[in-house]
């Protein structure tokens, strides 16, 4: 072929180049081998020095590990992204551009200089370290080397850099950055998620051409000042979220004129000096969302540019006057601690966006709106998730009902959702936390440039979903149907546009008396959903693009489909698989992936969002930065604002599923959290919940009056406040009487000395009891050895050992006696190695049939325990197996109910008193629980119980 220049065999099934087939390439000049199976090992690419005019080589999405092109003196430009290159040796004396993104990268060598590179692009590799040569490519603009494993940079990489304008070293292990700065030219800088504590001195100085800088999520306690010349001041983007700045830092960056786009959230900003924002005259975007400020100045509202404000997760309890913000369409001021807000002074005159939500002392209603709805069309929308979209004004549920609808729920959502730099929202979601009795279906609908399809989506998938619950059998049946069925219900929508979508339903069934929790999930298209599973990221979607599913690629191959240079389907569609695009088809289909998954104990939340978040946030860290942030909306909009800070202009749309399966227990993991420590509880919230539900663990710290009318605080030992409102029991539970509360303490007396003391005294003397029956050598109390197999789930673990006990009669004959005679007598020790047996039986079953074991307290209660490892054995100067984890006594008028009949007829009015020694209880926390008849109750007071000759 000696007339051919161009050679393009993109999207085939090329395995290898044989010498012969290279030898008739002699002047080729392009080759283009994308999307083949190509390996090109070394004896392969010896030959390649018979193509002597070869100038660019795309080898892109093959699977080449080693790439040898030193016998290439030609060759200026270089793809080989997205194969599984670990080592690549090149020829640079022509080499203008090299793009090797997406491999494994962990050496790259180029011999001799490529002095005229322009574009080096390393990025998504293994590079523990730059190369030195490229300090000294005087004609590179774009230096990418971002998602790597890089420490330091190249001492010279920002000295006598004449022509470098983008540097990108983002998401590395950065701790400095290079001290020499002289005749910097850079334009736009990356350094985002690494873990710098400051920048050089001399930076915005030296780099006087600076346009962008993100320094996102780093450990930045301070700011290099300001060049003293104005002019030189050039930055417009300034992105320093998640950082540790204060307030000093913020009033030195509104010394920039030109700054059009700052993002400050989530620092230590508790103060916004009204003398220093006035001067930032063209500021289009300000975030300054998750700090402490208390107030906004008047001033915030006068600058004549500002289009987006986010203030949202702050102490605000008042708010500026926006009504003359004539550019403003964004704003919120969500989860502040508003109380009140005059409508027509927030409602400015170009405003589209409103967030007041999560402002539990704010009360708005919606005929407040109705005075503008004859200037522009308002729709509210309801943050708490119990409908799927928007409303008339008109039928906007009171402010205070959002966080007591959903009390008993199994799960809450949140959602946040922005269309970024763009004129619309294309993206729709679907939240139905209460779509059936234990029952929930959520949904996202990305329409990419049209929102058609996403809003007939969104209109018809409930209905479509209820139709074919009530024909299909399996979850794989009614998912795929629904889909299917929503793909044809678009009809001629569907012909010429579609929508990547995801749908997710939870559902709740009874197996032997045990309540468990169903979540499939059914996606076409780009739209992932992430499970958190004990802090583990689960990937529950499959992502159907051309780029990332080799799959799917051979697929719309064998179709006979165009696979264009920027990975679209026929030059229109990233995603190869959609609902509607019928005229892509058979390139495009709407056939689902499905998945579906027992939820267990430890499943903590879920994540559901489009493209635009997975894009900038991994699944590991989207999951870090929320798992111990308990409000489902104050989450999603935190990953919104990390997304954006690290670069996203294009729609977002998130949905956050908090999932309360494991009960009161779920509270422990947000200990660290923000915002979701300040609400106080209801004492109807927790006495309305069975007592095999309840948390032994919550100590009452009440301090009022009877007469006090304020709600009750509980705090625990893990975290600040345990909020009622969301105080999620693990399953369904049965109806109890609201109306049961508290009894307030009598004048002079708290309730830790009418409740919490009794039980406390009870297991101090029992304690001490027990210390006294050990070895006189030994004064600390050993530690308890855990039986082989038990569980170790505390409400578990009390009912099986409270059930063990109540079985034998031989037992209850002997509680009349000290604790440490029961420890130590005959029988004890028979009932525990029948507890020890029954364990290791069932932690066999475990093993062989499923990964969770379930213990039932009732026919309405299952707790789920997840497998644990074999605990090892103890060492000898420990207290062997033979010591149960718990006991309980029955008490009557001061004495013991000890008799096995007695405990059966004679127990009106009795007390119950039980203590569980489980590992999860410290000595400091509350040592037992008052019952009476199973349900709690003050009215009866103990004063005296005796153990034989023992007076407590």
């Amino acid at each position: 072929m000696p007339q051919v220049e161009i050679i393009e065999m993109t999207g085939n099934y090329v395995e290898r180049l044989p010498g012969d087939t290279v030898s008739g390439l002699k002047h080729v000049k392009q080759l283009h081998l994308r999307l083949n199976t190509l390996k090109l090992p070394p004896m392969e690419t010896i030959t390649f020095e018979l193509l002597e005019h070869l100038t660019y080589l795309d080898v892109r999405h093959n699977s080449i590990t080693n790439l040898d092109l030193r016998s290439l003196p030609t060759l200026e430009h270089l793809n080989c992204e997205n194969n599984k290159l670990v080592l690549l040796q090149l020829n640079g004396a022509h080499l203008h551009r090299l793009l090797a993104a997406h491999n494994s990268l962990q050496g790259l060598y180029v011999t001799p200089l490529p002095e005229s590179m322009r574009i080096l692009d390393v990025s998504h590799n293994e590079l523990s370290k730059l190369p030195d040569w490229v300090c000294d490519l005087w004609k590179l603009e774009n230096l990418i080397a971002s998602h790597n494993r890089l420490p330091l940079l190249p001492n010279r990489l920002l000295q006598h850099m004449d022509g470098l304008r983008l540097l990108k070293v983002d998401h590395n292990q950065l701790t400095m950055l290079p001290d020499c700065l002289d005749n910097c030219s850079i334009e736009a800088l990356h350094i985002e998620h690494n873990r710098l504590t400051q920048l050089p001195e001399e930076l915005l100085v030296n780099c006087s051409k600076l346009k962008y800088l993100n320094a996102t999520n780093n450990r930045l306690t301070s700011f290099p000042p300001l060049n003293q010349h104005e002019d030189l001041n050039k930055i417009q983007e300034l992105f320093l979220s998640f950082n540790y700045l204060s307030d000093a830092v913020f009033e030195e960056i509104c010394r920039y004129p030109r700054l059009k786009v700052l993002h400050f959230a989530y620092n230590c900003l508790h103060e916004i000096i009204a003398s220093a924002i006035i001067k930032l005259e063209v500021l289009e975007e300000l975030n300054i969302s998750g700090n402490k400020i208390t107030y906004l100045p008047d001033v915030i509202g006068q600058l004549p540019k500002l289009v987006v404000l986010r203030a949202h997760s702050n102490k605000l309890c008042t708010l500026p006057d926006f009504f003359k913000a004539t550019s403003l369409k964004v704003l919120d001021v969500g989860c502040n601690m508003l109380h009140k807000v005059s409508v027509s002074n927030i409602m400015a005159s170009q405003l589209k966006h409103l967030d007041v939500s999560c402002n539990s002392g704010l009360q708005v209603s919606a005929q407040a709106f109705q005075s503008f709805s004859s200037v522009k069309n308002i729709s509210l929308v309801d943050m708490s998730g119990r409908t799927s979209g928007r409303t008339s004004c008109s039928t906007l549920a009171p402010a205070d009902s959002r966080e007591t609808v959903a009390r008993d729920a199994l799960w809450t959502v949140g959602f946040s959702e922005t269309s970024g730099c763009r004129n619309k929202l294309c993206i729709t979601q679907v939240r139905m936390p209460q779509y059936g009795p234990d029952e929930a279906l959520f949904g996202l609908f990305d329409g990419g440039r049209n929102n058609e399809a996403p809003l007939l989506l969104q209109e018809k998938v409930g209905n479509i979903m209820r139709d074919e619950l009530n024909h299909q059998k399996t979850s794989e049946q009614y998912m795929k149907y629904t889909m299917l069925t929503a793909h044809r219900k678009l009809k001629s929508t569907g012909q010429r546009i579609g929508a990547m979508s995801c749908i997710c339903h939870i559902r709740t069934s009874v197996v032997d008396n045990m309540h468990e929790h169903i979540l499939s999930i059914a996606n076409v298209g780009n739209v992932e959903a992430v499970l958190c599973r004990h802090g583990e990221a689960i990937r529950l979607t499959r992502l159907f693009t051309v780029a990332g599913d080799e799959e799917e690629c051979d697929r719309v191959k064998c179709n006979d489909a165009i696979l264009t240079e920027d990975n679209k389907v026929n030059g229109n569609s990233e995603a190869t698989r959609m609902l509607g695009c019928s005229y892509l088809y058979p390139a495009v289909i709407p056939d689902p992936h499905i998945m579906t998954v027992k939820l267990r104990s430890d499943d903590e939340f879920l994540i559901i969002a489009n493209s635009g978040l997975w894009q900038q946030v991994s699944y590991t860290e989207a999951l870090q930065q929320i798992r111990h942030v308990e409000n489902s909306v104050l989450a999603a909009k935190k990953l919104q604002d990390l997304a954006q800070s690290y670069g996203c202009k294009e729609n977002l749309s998130i949905i956050v599923v908090q999932l309360r399966l494991e009960g009161p227990q779920h509270l422990a993991r947000f200990q660290n959290g923000v915002m979701g420590s300040y609400s106080t509880v209801n004492s109807s919230s927790i006495t309305s919940m069975p007592t095999s539900t309840r948390n032994p663990l919550v100590k009452v710290h009440h301090y009022r009056t009877s007469s006090d009318s304020r709600p009750l605080q509980f705090r625990n030992s893990n975290q600040n406040f345990v909020s009622g409102n969301e105080f999620q029991p693990s399953v369904r539970t049965r109806s109890v009487s609201r109306q049961q509360k508290f009894r307030a303490p009598d004048r002079g007396e708290t309730s830790t000395d009418s409740i919490t003391s009794l039980a406390q005294q009870i297991t101090q003397s029992i304690e001490q009891l027990e210390l006294d029956e050990d070895d006189d050598a030994e004064k600390v109390k050993r530690p308890v050895s855990r039986v082989a197999g038990a569980p170790t789930d505390y409400l578990a673990y009390m009912y099986q050992q409270h059930q063990l006990l109540l079985e034998h009669d031989g037992v209850q004959s002997e509680l009349n006696v000290a604790p440490g005679k029961i420890r130590n007598s005959p029988s004890r020790r028979s009932i525990q190695n029948d507890c020890s047996h029954r364990s290791q039986n069932s932690a066999r079953q475990r093993d062989v049939g499923s990964t969770t074991t379930r213990v039932t307290s009732d026919s309405q209660t299952a707790v789920e325990n997840t497998k644990r490892e074999k605990p090892r054995t103890p060492p000898k100067n420990q207290h062997s197996l033979n010591r149960c984890d718990s006991w309980e006594f029955l008490v009557k008028g001061g004495e013991l109910i000890s008799s096995q009949s007695d405990r059966q007829t004679n127990n009106d009015g009795a007390l119950i008193i039980r203590r569980s020694r489980s590992s999860l209880m410290g000595s400091g926390d509350l040592a037992g629980i008052v019952f009476t008849n199973g349900e709690n109750k003050i009215g009866s007071r103990l004063t005296s119980i005796k153990f034989e000759d023992t007076k407590l």
